[in-house]
């Protein structure tokens, strides 16, 4: 049976108060580990303001050393099997937050959820300090060249530790280790 219009409607409006959840919780998040405010970008990162192009992702801070666009999905629609058949959505929406990391000259990070798990964060393995054996539980993913880790998003942020406020944050902060973690991935 088809559905109605306002049952689309109404569909929509719910997942658009879920999506506005998500970003809420990962704010706080955010802002527990960061130490600075979070906002969500009004229209869910798709606002722009002509040819400014600093706003980007769904959550921003005023802290202009924050090295990292944030992208938030809260949906029901995938499953972490879906990293190893190409099914679903996350490297979808992982190339959505790579583009704005490119346009804003940030690091794309990637958090996605849904009802009843955690938070999860992606993020290119080459952007992530240290061993992640440090993780409690984490996944690799290579996929077109490129090395993703997968983590529990509040494992992952204190992996990735905030650095102090009185240092600037370099353009490319990259670590290499004794073993070679480059890959041939785009930004």
């Amino acid at each position: 049976m088809a559905r109605t219009a306002e049952q689309k409607t109404a569909t929509a409006h719910a997942s658009r108060r879920k999506g506005i959840r998500g970003e809420r919780k990962l704010a706080l998040i955010l802002e527990t580990w960061w130490g600075t405010k979070f906002r969500r970008v009004p229209r869910s990162g798709a606002l722009r303001w002509g040819t400014d192009q600093r706003v980007a992702g769904d959550l921003v801070t005023n802290d202009p050393n924050f090295p990292f666009v944030v992208e938030v999905k809260n949906r029901e629609n995938w499953e972490l099997i879906h990293l190893f058949d190409g099914k679903g959505k996350i490297f979808d929406w992982w190339e959505q937050v790579r583009a704005d990391g490119e346009r804003v000259n940030k690091k794309p990070i990637l958090f996605f959820t849904k009802n009843g798990l955690p938070f999860y964060a992606m993020i290119r393995m080459d952007q992530v300090p240290g061993d992640p054996k440090h993780l409690a539980c984490w996944l690799i993913v290579k996929r077109d060249g490129c090395v993703y880790i997968i983590a529990k998003a509040e494992e992952l942020l204190r992996q990735l530790k905030r650095p102090p406020k009185d240092l600037p944050i370099p353009e490319d902060e990259t670590v290499q280790e004794e073993t070679d973690r480059e890959t041939d991935c785009e930004a």
